[in-house]
């Protein structure tokens, strides 16, 4: 269903732009989600304790094996569920283009010296915790910095590829846009003029903001 229609003065053509807009429905996004069991305040020495305080005799005083099994289920399940509850996870549709095993060990060594940290809270496990985080996320950084690079410099030249290596980049991210150069418009002339100058300076701009490496000689 067509709401409005007309046309605008793009300001790049001696063309006028004809435009239209409709309504259109929001579609719902499918949202898949994981139970995981939640391992955070785990304490090793208070599960093996409760499991050896339960009197697993009694299992052994059944004949029928298959309710010997289910009553072992049972008793241990109670047990796990209380030390590491299950816990809902939302999962992302894609992983990032991004992310390889580097990072990934970077991940483990972090996860590492934090569990160990909330074994043993000694400075030197703090400190080592704090650094291993500090070296996640630069190592984060740098890998996410290399990447969208490389996708614009292979998107030289070709639009299209150029703005979905953007899209990318910008994906996960707040879509709300505040252009404060709409402020000062009065007409709607300027009001259609100002994007069009915002998105003819965009690409130059961002081209300024990447690094040029220098060659190694």
């Amino acid at each position: 269903m067509y709401v409005t229609a007309g046309l605008m003065d793009p300001g790049l053509s001696d063309h006028h732009l004809v435009f239209t807009t409709s309504k259109k429905k929001k579609i719902a996004r499918t949202i898949n989600y994981v139970n995981c069991r939640n391992y955070r305040q785990f304490n090793e020495r208070n599960f093996q304790f409760e499991i050896e305080q339960v009197d697993w005799d009694i299992i052994c005083a059944i004949d029928d094996p298959n309710m010997a099994a289910d009553l072992f289920r049972l008793m241990l399940l109670d047990i796990v569920n209380r030390h590491a509850p299950y816990r809902k996870l939302k999962l992302r549709e894609n992983a990032p283009a991004w992310l390889n095993t580097d990072y990934l060990s970077h991940v483990d060594e972090r996860e590492f010296w934090a569990k160990k940290c909330r074994k043993s809270p000694s400075d030197f496990n703090f400190s080592m915790k704090i650094d291993a985080i500090k070296r996640t996320q630069t190592f984060r950084d740098s890998l996410k910095r290399s990447y969208f690079q490389e996708s614009l410099l292979n998107a030289e030249g070709d639009m299209k590829k150029t703005w979905q290596a953007i899209k990318k980049f910008w994906q996960g991210k707040s879509k709300k846009t505040d252009i404060t150069e709409l402020q000062n418009c009065t007409t709607n002339t300027e009001m259609a003029n100002c994007p069009n100058k915002l998105f003819v300076e965009i690409g130059p701009k961002l081209a300024d903001n990447i690094p040029v490496e220098k060659p190694m000689h």
